[in-house]
C-alpha cells in the first residue's frame, strides 16, 4: 500500500506552499516486531501467526493438529 500526497495552497494570489510527498508502505504479512525474521515453521498459515514463538511450541506439526 502506498500513499502519495502533495500539499499546495488553494487561494489565488497566495504564495504556493512547498510540495511534500508522503510514502507509506505496509508489509504483506504483519509481524509482532518489524524487521525481525520469524522462525521457518511460522509461515503465516495459522490463525494469529505473527511470527512470535519464543518457546518453540509451534515447531512440532504433530502438536498443532486438533
Amino acid at each position: 500500500m502506498q500513499l502519495n500526497r502533495s500539499i499546495t495552497s488553494a487561494r489565488p494570489g497566495a504564495r504556493t506552499a512547498a510540495a511534500r510527498s508522503v510514502r507509506v508502505a505496509a508489509s504483506a504479512r504483519p509481524l509482532w516486531l518489524p524487521n525481525v525474521t520469524p522462525p521457518a515453521y511460522l509461515n503465516g498459515n495459522l490463525a494469529g501467526d505473527f511470527g512470535f514463538d519464543p518457546l518453540g511450541l509451534g515447531a512440532d506439526p504433530e502438536r498443532l493438529k486438533w
